[in-house]
Order: structure tokens, then sequence, then C-alpha cells
């Protein structure tokens, strides 16, 4: 299973940022993707951002996500989320949205098994949070 962070799934619909062809091919990867219920907000605000000059491509970039969406595994932010998210800011000192995206991973993790758990993310201190609590994180922006 792949976890997206937000920046990380940004990438696929960002065509000229760095990392988007490595993100569209881990989001290519045939297994299951999941993220945390915050990266849909996140993800769209994102996108308004960047492509506000440019409606059409606003549209259409939008409607990609939504099919990418589609095919997500939803994790909602419960207690046990938000208990690990607050944990991880405290142990990693992350910011609310990089902790909601570990604690989903790790929510996840404990579900389903770290085996074969990934987390697609860029933010260094998201990376070695991941790393230091024994995810494997995928990173679009390395080579």
């Amino acid at each position: 299973m792949i976890v997206w962070d937000t920046s990380a799934l940004v990438r696929c619909f960002q065509s000229r940022e760095p990392g988007h062809a490595r993100a569209t091919g881990i989001l290519r990867q045939r297994v299951r993707h999941a993220a945390s219920t915050l990266l849909g907000v996140e993800t769209a605000s994102a996108l308004v951002r960047f492509y506000r000059q440019d409606k059409a491509r606003l549209r259409e970039t939008l409607d990609d996500f939504d099919a990418v969406a589609k095919a997500l595994y939803w994790c909602e932010m419960d207690e046990s989320v938000l208990r690990r998210a607050r944990s991880a800011v405290e142990r990693h000192r992350l910011r609310g949205s990089d902790a909601i995206h570990l604690a989903t991973t790790l929510h996840l993790a404990a579900t389903a098994g770290r085996r074969g758990m990934f987390l697609a993310a860029t933010d260094g201190e998201l990376v070695r949070a991941a790393k230091a609590e024994g995810i494997r994180v995928l990173c679009p922006d390395s080579d």
C-alpha cells in the first residue's frame, strides 16, 4: 500500500514541477493507494492556487484529480489517527498536516501490517519522521 502526502500527489498534476514523472510513476503502481481525508482538501487548494490564472486548465486538472480520488482508499481522521498525529507532533516536531499524513500511514500500518507499506512524500521533515517510525518512503523529488 502507498499512502500519499499532499505535496507528493500534487506533483502528479503539475507536469513542469520537479518530481512529476517519478510521482506519476508511483501513482501508476498496481498496488492499493491510500490517503487521509485531509489530502482531498489540501490537494484541491494547491491546484486552485497553482492554476488560478488558467480556469480551463484548473477545471481539467481538478477533474483528473477527482478520477484519481475515486480510486484511493480514504482513511478518516478518527480519534485513533488524531492521537497518533498528536504524538507525532511531539516526537518529531512536525507541522499539523504532515503529522496527519504520518499518523494515517501508521494507523494503516497497524491495521494492514507494515509489510508492503510505503509513504509517498516530499517534505524532508516528514520523510525523516516516517523513516524513524520504520515506514519506507517513496520520494518523487529524489532520483
